[in-house]
């Protein structure tokens, strides 16, 4: 996760979110990619538990999508 972070540490929309929130969702992308790997093993491994081949993550679509947003009691402060 750290060679992600800092590979868009940069990025205007993973600054646009407080610290925390950022990290939270790299570490969704992360658990997402690795729970697609896993399912690629398994699926070589015994092809009939599976309706289908399955396929890595896509992104959403930037008006329609949506995803999970964690915001930790951290990132949120009253003024």
């Amino acid at each position: 996760m750290t060679e992600l972070h800092h590979a868009l540490k940069t990025s205007a929309d993973y600054q646009a979110l407080p610290a925390k929130v950022s990290q939270l969702v790299l570490k969704q992308v992360e658990k997402t990619f690795k729970s697609s790997q896993k399912a690629e093993e398994q699926f070589k491994k015994s092809p009939n538990k599976f309706t289908g081949e399955p396929k890595l993550p896509r992104y959403k679509d930037k008006k329609k999508g949506r995803n999970v947003l964690t915001y930790n009691y951290q990132a949120i402060s009253k003024k």
